[in-house]
């Protein structure tokens, strides 16, 4: 048996992230673009979550969040599913500084809401360019959101929700689809592809090494050969 991938061309999330300067001085809007991949993200993972059973990610970061730069606009793809369960979590899994409270805790089961957590500090990361492994997370998204033009300020709220401690106080990703959808559909794109200047180097292209892929609402191509 074999696995049949998708290549995508381009960066992982974190890397796209960090050449937002790079991308600024080449006529790219960085605010565009984030509200664009995180929708992305958001309807990758809405997928995920409808199937019944529910497929838990557990391990959402932005180096697992690969970008596809050769279509205009950006587009975001999930990636990496080594961790992934059909169904309730149990014990600890996934990347600290993006694992909520109760996988951290890891003294019962947990579902599609920790990986709500995990988007909410993806957006973080997409916001500050820092991990932000310390200190109160959504109150840093909040106070983040009063800055902001009404777009991203929208969308910042929403993420600071995906962090509060409380599971059950988190909304959904079938909510969160609603909201991104929504503000994705306000972006205007200018007719040209995406430079290549975007890549700070070559380090920054993708190995092909992702195991699966999920993006705009589908599941990435899975081939028994």
């Amino acid at each position: 048996m074999c696995l049949v991938l998708e290549w995508v061309e381009g960066c992982h999330l974190g890397n796209f992230v960090r050449s937002y300067d790079t991308a600024n001085k080449s006529g790219l809007h960085a605010e565009d673009h984030r509200i664009k991949l995180l929708a992305d993200v958001v309807k990758g993972m809405q997928f995920l979550h409808v199937q019944d059973p529910a497929i838990l990610h557990r391990d959402l970061k932005p180096a697992n969040i690969l970008v596809e730069t050769g279509v205009h606009p950006p587009r975001a793809k999930i990636a990496d599913f080594g961790l992934s369960i059909i169904g309730e979590g149990v014990g600890k899994a996934g990347t600290r500084g993006y694992m909520a409270p109760e996988v951290l805790r890891s003294s019962s089961k947990y579902g599609r809401e920790a990986d709500v957590y995990s988007f909410g500090c993806v957006c973080l990361y997409v916001l500050t360019m820092n991990n932000c492994n310390e200190g109160d997370k959504q109150e840093m998204l909040f106070s983040l959101a009063q800055d902001m033009g009404p777009g991203m300020g929208i969308m910042a709220k929403n993420c600071a929700g995906c962090l509060a401690d409380d599971p059950e106080r988190r909304p959904t990703f079938h909510y969160l689809y609603d909201v991104f959808s929504d503000q994705e559909d306000k972006l205007r794109w200018e007719d040209k592809s995406t430079p290549s200047t975007i890549f700070s180097s070559e380090r920054d292209a993708p190995n092909g090494s992702a195991k699966v892929v999920a993006s705009k609402g589908t599941l990435g191509s899975l081939v028994d050969v």
